[in-house]
């Protein structure tokens, strides 16, 4: 019995020690769940806190946030400023194109092609991104948009596009292209004299091309007009016509085109040239070794008819514009087109003091702007292209002038790509041009000339620089109008050459007349 007292009694002092540990322990859990709480509590407040923070960031910083998820829709969780930004009707689940009013714009398709494309990521974003405008125009607004992707683990889950109000800054840059754009063109003022004299007598040409239902020399004729006045840096001008050239039927009120006499009325202090007149300036400038010509030709003659005639012949030789003049500012341009498409080229002007009787060559020498656009965007391979294939990284375009006795001679050459003959024959086919008959009779020279037909384009896209079909066909008209011909040779992989022949017996036959 001793032994089992003892027995208990140890058994109950362990027990008693339990219950202490027990409730030492329970304690223990409650003091840490009373810490936990509180640092709950301490987490929601700073969660709160930053909560408040970032939403008046949100609600009070003057960019835009949103987000647009795989379904193209807006999600939850805007900015504020996007409210007064793209307007008061901003909801979660709005679709992509009316987010951005792009509903009726031409483009609006690829564009949500290429954000599905950053979702799909399987090309670089920086690829499909930068495929999306950067600035849109919304009521009186000019938006910055910049748009990078959010993902969930390796996913892209989302886009984030940060907007801002670029309405300033455009002003600004506006004011600042147009001073530059003066000062290109008093700089260029003869070439620009011309470029206006040529305008109108093409204006007047679409018109009566208009009402005789040509309407692809009416297109052709405002694809011209729309290139060399991106040439002389008067994009709005450009870009007005580029909308006109969208127009299923061009009518005479859409080619009453007031853009010109506007830009040359606000800047008549500086450029003193009126749309309504006589552009060119009647001013014949003439060098001692000239006058020394003459006094040489006459001293020459036998009788005073031929002296008339020698007397006759120089004068209209100093009508003749040097083939610069004529040219104006197209290397300028193309420098700055290829630019723009990324690509670099060097564009040599050879000849340029061969005269040249302007009333014939102008409209030619004009036309050459569809050659060059063509060479930049279809021709010339991109630099990175262009090193795969060891050639050298910057393209080449070559234009050479000369005269001969009989006629002017205009060769344009490049390195880039070639005519992709396969391409050109198939649109060929399909637009009716040709048949499978026809073709198996043509020479190699024949089916290259196929680019000169009216529609005749490989680019499955149309864009402000090409995609029409018009521009070669231009050329073309150009030149048979001059009475002249060309002829075209181009191999893959290492270029074209277009070479054209305009005859001085048309300008001999004007001054007879």
């Amino acid at each position: 019995m001793r032994v089992f007292a003892v027995r208990w009694t140890s058994l109950a002092q362990s027990f008693d020690q339990m219950t202490d540990n027990v409730a030492r322990l329970n304690s223990e859990i409650a003091r840490k769940n009373a810490d936990l709480q509180g640092v709950n509590q301490n987490l929601e407040k700073i969660v709160a806190e930053r909560t408040v923070t970032i939403n008046t960031i949100l609600d009070n910083v003057k960019f835009g946030f949103l987000l647009l998820g795989r379904d193209l829709r807006l999600r939850e969780g805007f900015s504020k400023s996007c409210l007064d930004l793209l307007g008061d009707n901003l909801r979660a689940g709005l679709p992509f194109r009316e987010l951005f009013h792009l509903q009726d714009h031409r483009n609006v398709a690829l564009y949500e092609a290429f954000i599905e494309q950053a979702f799909e990521d399987f090309l670089p974003e920086e690829m499909t991104l930068r495929q999306i405008p950067s600035r849109l125009h919304i009521s009186e607004r000019m938006l910055h948009v910049q748009v990078t992707t959010v993902r969930s683990g390796h996913e892209v889950s989302s886009l984030l596009f940060t907007i801002a109000d670029a309405t300033s800054l455009e002003k600004v840059e506006r004011e600042n292209t147009r001073h530059k754009t003066l000062v290109r063109l008093l700089r260029e003022i003869e070439a620009f004299r011309n470029f206006l004299d040529e305008t109108k007598a093409r204006l007047n040409l679409t018109r009566k091309f208009v009402r005789a239902g040509e309407h692809s020399k009416v297109r052709a004729e405002m694809h011209t007009i729309k290139g060399n006045a991106a040439a002389f840096d008067l994009m709005d001008i450009a870009t007005l016509i580029h909308n006109i050239e969208d127009l299923p039927d061009i009518g005479l009120d859409s080619i009453d085109i007031k853009e010109f006499e506007l830009f040359l009325q606000e800047n008549y202090e500086i450029l003193q040239i009126n749309f309504s007149g006589d552009s060119t300036d009647s001013t014949l400038v003439i060098e001692q070794r000239q006058l020394d010509d003459i006094v040489l030709r006459i001293g020459e003659s036998s009788s005073s008819e031929e002296m008339r005639s020698r007397v006759n012949d120089w004068v209209a030789d100093m009508r003749y514009k040097q083939a610069r003049v004529l040219i104006g500012a197209l290397p300028e341009y193309g420098e700055r087109l290829a630019s723009r498409l990324e690509k670099s080229v060097e564009i040599k002007i050879e000849g340029t003091d061969t005269r040249m009787d302007p009333e014939v060559m102008r409209p030619v020498m004009h036309s050459l702007i569809h050659l060059v656009r063509n060479a930049i965007d279809h021709g010339l391979e991109s630099p990175d292209e262009r090193e795969s294939i060891h050639k050298p990284i910057r393209g080449s375009i070559v234009i050479n002038c000369r005269a001969d006795t009989d006629a002017w001679h205009i060769t344009f050459a490049d390195d880039g790509r070639g005519v992709n003959l396969t391409k050109v024959i198939q649109k060929a086919l399909k637009n009716g041009h040709i048949d499978e008959s026809s073709l198996g009779t043509m020479s190699r020279e024949q089916r290259l000339g196929l680019i000169f037909l009216s529609g005749m384009s490989t680019s499955e896209n149309v864009t402000d620089i090409s995609g029409r079909g018009v521009g070669m066909h231009a050329v073309q008209q150009a030149v048979e109008n001059a009475g002249g011909s060309l002829t075209i040779s181009s191999e893959e992989g290492r270029g074209t050459l277009i070479a054209l022949r305009i005859p001085k017996a048309r300008a001999a036959l004007r001054k007879a007349g």
